[in-house]
């Protein structure tokens, strides 16, 4: 799921309003690239629409994002099998592209342990690229 802000609405200067859209757009499409040939399925989240923004809100409090982390920069949640983490920053494109396989090759080897596990998001996972923010609760 990529849940993203596109510029505000309370922005005037077309121009910034302008890049703020293009570092989205351009982060969408890097992160699609990079998911081509992965196993995933993916979701972009306009959460500047109020229509998309209360929809999804129970599952923006469920994975533990912050808010003010989304009007920062897009937040990419991933998940597999009632596990999941999400990533935010810079190096998004690259963590997520480099980790959805080794994602769900471990929740399959934990599923096969114990079919009862409950939902969790977050957990000690850390990035090795300090751009990246990884959490959930």
């Amino acid at each position: 799921l990529f849940f993203f802000k596109n510029a505000p609405k309370t922005e005037t200067d077309p121009k910034k309003i302008e890049e703020a859209n293009k570092k989205v757009s351009d982060l969408r499409y890097e992160i699609k690239q990079k998911l081509l040939d992965k196993d995933a399925s993916f979701t972009d989240i306009d959460l500047t629409d109020p229509e998309k923004a209360k929809s999804y809100a129970e599952v923006v409090k469920l994975l533990g994002i912050q808010d003010s982390l989304v009007d920062k920069a897009p937040v990419v949640a991933i998940a597999y099998n009632r596990s999941g983490y999400w990533i935010h920053g810079d190096g998004v494109p690259k963590e997520t592209a480099e980790t959805v396989q080794g994602f769900v090759m471990a929740q399959e080897k934990e599923a096969k342990a114990s079919s009862s596990a409950s939902v969790s998001f977050g957990g000690s996972r850390q990035s090795s690229d300090k751009t990246v923010s990884v959490g959930g609760y």
